[in-house]
């Protein structure tokens, strides 16, 4: 919600989940989601953090229903052996279908295009990268083009994939 304080039903705003936190955060909006200009409030993206952040970097996806921005940043260190470190955390949102024109590419087409787009955008071989976010898979599950793609550009499936999560 874009208030400064807690909303009627209680959520409240990243910001001040970050403040409270303590932790750094960067934050970019995809959409407005408030029913009108009394209740304003938005969808986006964001990296909360305990490291600070880094080149801070958004990247508007091909649209297919809805505006999506993935969003980068970095963290860095040192080891206990002073070798300096750093890793790109990566939070993307996939849409979960296409719009009615392009209804064909919801079935897998869609999300992997935008996802194609992002791999190539962010594309890095120097820095090791986090993905992570919600691939919104309703159609083939683990097996959908989308899923697998990640692991054809050399990244490491942390976690296995579970069912859908979306449902028409």
């Amino acid at each position: 919600s874009i208030r400064p304080a807690a909303s009627p039903d209680g959520r409240i705003g990243i910001d001040e989940v970050a403040r409270r936190t303590a932790l750094h955060l960067f934050y970019v909006p995809s959409m407005r989601n408030g029913r009108n200009a009394a209740d304003p409030e938005d969808r986006g993206n964001a990296i909360l953090a305990t490291f600070p952040l880094a080149n801070p970097t958004a990247v508007e996806l091909p649209f297919e229903r809805e505006r999506r921005v993935t969003i980068a940043a970095d963290i860095a260190g040192t080891t206990s052996a002073a070798t300096p470190w750093r890793i790109r955390l990566v939070d993307l949102h996939l849409d979960a279908r296409s719009s009615w024109m392009n209804v064909q590419r919801s079935f897998g087409a869609g999300r992997a295009r935008q996802l194609q787009f992002l791999l190539e955008a962010l594309r890095d071989d120097e820095t090791y990268t986090v993905l992570g976010g919600d691939f919104n898979s309703w159609a083939g599950g683990a097996s959908e083009r989308a899923l697998r793609m990640p692991q054809e550009w050399g990244f490491v499936r942390a976690t296995p994939l579970g069912g859908s999560t979306w449902k028409l």
